[in-house]
């Protein structure tokens, strides 16, 4: 009985070890360019550096 509740924490212990994900740094996001409200233009290399979250939504 202790070996089957051994060999089901490892199985259970390797699953999530293998789920794990390696956080990798990837490629720079292309520039855009975008329109802000008052007519200005609002470039993403403006930003350089720095962290960037973009938020779209519906306004319905």
């Amino acid at each position: 009985m202790k070996k089957s509740y051994l060999a089901i924490i490892l199985i259970s212990l390797s699953f999530f070890l293998s789920c794990a994900k390696v956080q990798v740094e990837g490629l720079p996001a292309p520039n855009f360019t975008a329109a802000r409200f008052d007519g200005s233009s609002l470039s993403l290399s403006e930003f350089k550096g720095r962290p960037v979250i973009l938020y779209w939504f519906a306004s319905w």
